[in-house]
């Protein structure tokens, strides 16, 4: 079978029936400035998956209509099967097609299926056979394979948390980290501060005599610290063996560290716990999800201070459409629905939602959710008492909360 394809920067449209119905042979017709370095990163795609089948570019101007009716021609000749997928065609496209069409024998039609990729349905409609759909493999991309067919790529170094690790586990923290009453973000910036003098590989060991002349005001965040690690020794997040003279913990789980390195963390790990949890008749709801998600622009690391780069709080993925979240622990400004915006409809493609979550209630305004309306990003900023089911409804119901 013959998979021919209009080039659209819709990646994912041009690159979701491709893995679906996996031809024997795929052309993408396009133009050579346009749809080369596209067509290098899908076909990139196809090898990292190891399809025995690549790409290739029928080179046309895009809105000259008798190169595309040539190339249509051409590449209908030989006696195969051909699937045609319209997903990228504009309307001189079609046109074309509709009039080479026209002129193939009925015996040459029944060897032609027209198809359009039905976002809504997440389907393949045949347009040849009175919208039937066609049948397929359902496909997924992952996070990072999402990245790079945008061009970008995925340079974070976070190890993701272990799938033995569960919400319930980062409950007690959760709850601590979103009451408004607990002084969050005062007590890890006083452990942030003590934490940066640790030199000790497996846990925590600070001498108190050699850090009162580094640490200001030390006497009120010692007691501060203290108070704060008697608390988090209660609930298991650490093994505390301080003294009078050292400060002495080790954490009980690597992901509890990585919580206290932000004031954020707490939220964005809730937020990436709750959604790969999530299940719908027993099966995963998101089929890949990730946390601290640094992406380079270019997909080219040279390690210079010029590149444009940007951290995502956390991308889900559900089938080829993207989820993409950022998490705020306090004030929201205006700038930070900007810069989701840009980095969520560059990587994420036309189909992509825009989630901003925040755990102080008084964070969103109603110009700041005007705002994040006008550019479909959802924000909540009622989540700190969300229960599992409310989660449950947020992630499923993305859509239908946006206009």
């Amino acid at each position: 079978m013959v998979l021919i394809e209009y080039y659209t920067p819709r990646h994912i449209e041009n690159i979701s029936t491709c893995l679906r119905l996996k031809p024997n042979t795929f052309y993408l017709i396009g133009a050579a400035d346009e749809a080369s370095t596209p067509l290098d990163r899908y076909n990139a795609l196809l090898e990292d998956r190891k399809l025995p089948f690549r790409g290739k570019l029928e080179n046309t101007v895009g809105d000259d209509f008798g190169e595309l009716c040539a190339s249509l021609s051409k590449l209908l000749a030989p006696e195969e099967e051909y699937v045609i997928d319209l997903s990228g065609g504009d309307a001189t496209a079609v046109m074309a097609l509709g009039a080479v069409y026209a002129r193939l024998s009925p015996e040459k039609r029944r060897s032609i299926r027209i198809v359009r990729y039905d976002q809504d349905l997440e389907n393949l409609l045949d347009c040849t056979k009175n919208y039937r759909p066609l049948p397929y493999e359902p496909v997924n991309l992952t996070v990072k394979e999402l990245i790079q067919l945008h061009g970008g790529i995925v340079m974070s170094n976070l190890q993701q948390p272990p799938k033995t690790f569960t919400a319930k586990q980062l409950e007690p923290l959760w709850q601590m980290a979103a009451d408004p009453e607990s002084d969050w973000n005062n007590k890890l910036s006083v452990l942030i501060q003590f934490q940066s003098h640790n030199t000790y590989e497996d846990g925590i060991l600070l001498e108190l005599d050699s850090l009162v002349g580094k640490i200001a005001d030390f006497a009120e965040k010692e007691k501060v610290l203290r108070d704060f690690l008697g608390t988090l020794d209660k609930m298991g997040i650490i093994e505390d063996h301080s003294s009078f003279d050292y400060l002495e913990y080790r954490y009980t789980d690597p992901v509890f560290r990585y919580c206290m390195e932000k004031a954020g963390n707490v939220l964005e790990l809730k937020v990436f716990l709750e959604a790969r949890e999530l299940t719908v008749n027993g099966k995963p709801y998101f089929t890949d999800c990730m946390m601290s998600v640094g992406i380079d622009w270019d997909g080219v690391i040279q390690g210079k201070k010029g590149e444009t780069r940007n951290e995502i709080d956390v991308i889900l993925m559900r089938g080829m459409i993207p989820t993409f979240i950022s998490c705020k622990n306090g004030t929201i400004g205006e700038v930070e629905l900007y810069k989701l915006n840009s980095v969520a409809n560059h990587f994420g493609g036309p189909h992509v939602q825009k989630l901003l979550l925040a755990t102080d209630p008084t964070a969103v305004t109603q110009a700041l959710w005007q705002r994040g309306w006008d550019m479909d990003i959802l924000l909540r900023s009622d989540i700190a008492p969300m229960s599992r089911q409310e989660w449950r409804t947020l992630f499923t119901h993305i859509e239908e909360e946006l206009p």
